[in-house]
């Protein structure tokens, strides 16, 4: 077994896809996969403001926590493995919340 450098210093964010196929859609207004919506919100607005290789943003299959109508998102740290743990929100209508939630986190590190 080999080990490897990681391409992110500080978090790394998991956005479940399968989440989003369980939310309904009156309640999301943008067209497309819900997962991957919050990625691309999340991902420049970090770069932005100066996170860009401290924390990576990535969709992931089914994280087990399965909430109805609503989406999973987990995080780990990269400094201590047992930071981790996983937010519940709407991929939508909590995105600037959960966008504040992950650089809260990071500062924390």
């Amino acid at each position: 077994m080999k080990t490897n450098n990681l391409s992110w210093n500080d978090l790394a964010v998991f956005i479940c896809t399968k989440c989003g196929k369980d939310i309904s859609k009156e309640t999301l207004k943008e067209a497309g996969e819900p997962a991957e919506n919050l990625k691309n919100y999340l991902k420049p607005e970090l770069n932005a403001i100066g996170f860009k290789g401290k924390i990576r943003i990535m969709t992931s299959s089914c994280l087990g926590t399965c909430p109805t109508g609503e989406q999973a998102v987990a995080y780990i740290s990269n400094s201590n493995p047992n930071n981790k743990g996983v937010w519940i929100c709407h991929p939508e209508n909590d995105k600037s919340q959960l966008l504040q939630e992950i650089i809260n986190k990071s500062i924390e590190l």
